[in-house]
C-alpha cells in the first residue's frame, strides 16, 4: 500500500488499515476510533504518533516482526473460556483479504476469497456460531502443546463403528457434570457413526484467539500449509475442487457430497450478492 490515509479518509485503503490493526468492523471509514487505534499502533511500533498512516506506518505494518507470522509461543498459550464471536461476511471478507495482501504481497482474486469465505461460512454458520475467533473450526490440542491457546465447546463427528467405539469407552466425566463427554447418537450408513463431544474431552478443543485478526492469519496459514494440497483450488477460485481437495486431506469427516454442496451453494450466493 502506498497511499496516505488519515483521518476523515474513505475507501479500500482505509479497509486494509483497519484490518491490519484489528478495527472491526472493517468500514473503510477512517474515523475517531480508527484515528485513536492507529496512534497507539504507531506508539508500539516506535513510530510518531500522529494518526497518519504514511510510507513509514505501511511499511513498519508490512515488516514480518509487525504481525504475527508464527503462533504464540507455547509459554503464551492459554485456556480461553469459549465464546462466540459472530461477524458478518464482508468483515471476514475484508480481514481475508487484508492477511492475503501481507502474505502473499499481491491482490487476490474475488474468486479466490469467495472459496475461503464460503467455507467459514460453512464452518461456522454464517459466522453465528464462530468461537473465539476460529475461522474455520481448526482444532486445538489441549494444554496449548502446538503453541496456541485453547477452548472447549461441544462438537460431533462422523467417525467409522471402530474409532467411535474408542472413543466413547475412552470417555470421562463432561465438565457440566452431565454425562459422559464423549457420546455415540447415531449410526449412519456405510459402518459410519455420528459421535458427539463435549468439554472437556480432547475431541472437542478448538484454537482460540484474542482477535479477528489473529484468527484469519492462522487460519490462512493453515490452509496453505498444512493443507497446501488444496491450496490450488483457492486460487483458481474452484469450490468444488477444493472441497474434494480438503476431503482427501482429512480436514473434515462429513459427507463430501453434503459438505461440497453446502459450499458450492454459499459460494454462489456471495459471488452474487457480497458487494
Amino acid at each position: 500500500m502506498n497511499s496516505t490515509i488519515r483521518l476523515g479518509d474513505r475507501g479500500e485503503a482505509v479497509k486494509v488499515w483497519q484490518a491490519l490493526i484489528g478495527i472491526s468492523p472493517a468500514d473503510g471509514i477512517f474515523g475517531p476510533k480508527t484515528e485513536a487505534a492507529t496512534k497507539a499502533w504507531q506508539t508500539k511500533a516506535g513510530l510518531t504518533a500522529d494518526g497518519v498512516v504514511g510510507p513509514k506506518t505501511w511499511q513498519a505494518a508490512e515488516r514480518p516482526a509487525a504481525r504475527p507470522s508464527q503462533p504464540a509461543a507455547t509459554g503464551a498459550a492459554r485456556f480461553i473460556a469459549a465464546q462466540k464471536t459472530p461477524a458478518s461476511a464482508a468483515e471476514i471478507y475484508e480481514a481475508l483479504r487484508a492477511v492475503w495482501c501481507e502474505r502473499l504481497g499481491s491482490e487476490p482474486k474475488r474468486e479466490s476469497l469467495l472459496v475461503l469465505l464460503a467455507q467459514w461460512a460453512l464452518e461456522t454458520g454464517r459466522g453465528r456460531s464462530m468461537w473465539n475467533w476460529n475461522m474455520g473450526n481448526q482444532k486445538g490440542r489441549p494444554n496449548g502443546s502446538d503453541g496456541r491457546s485453547w477452548t472447549f465447546f461441544a462438537c460431533n463427528e462422523i467417525l467409522s463403528a471402530s474409532t467411535a467405539n474408542k472413543s466413547v469407552e475412552a470417555a470421562k466425566p463432561r465438565a457440566d457434570g452431565k454425562g459422559q463427554d464423549a457420546a455415540i447418537t447415531k449410526s449412519l450408513a456405510n459402518g459410519l457413526q455420528e459421535v458427539w463431544f463435549y468439554p472437556n474431552n480432547p475431541g472437542c478443543c478448538f484454537r482460540a484467539y484474542d482477535t479477528l485478526k489473529d484468527g484469519a492469519y492462522d487460519y490462512f496459514d493453515l490452509l496453505r500449509k498444512r493443507f497446501a494440497s488444496a491450496w490450488p483450488a483457492v486460487e483458481a477460485g474452484a469450490p468444488v475442487e477444493f472441497s474434494r481437495r480438503l476431503k482427501q486431506a482429512g480436514y473434515y469427516t462429513a459427507d463430501e457430497g453434503h459438505y461440497t454442496r453446502g459450499l458450492v451453494a454459499i459460494f454462489s450466493e456471495y459471488q452474487r450478492d457480497l458487494k
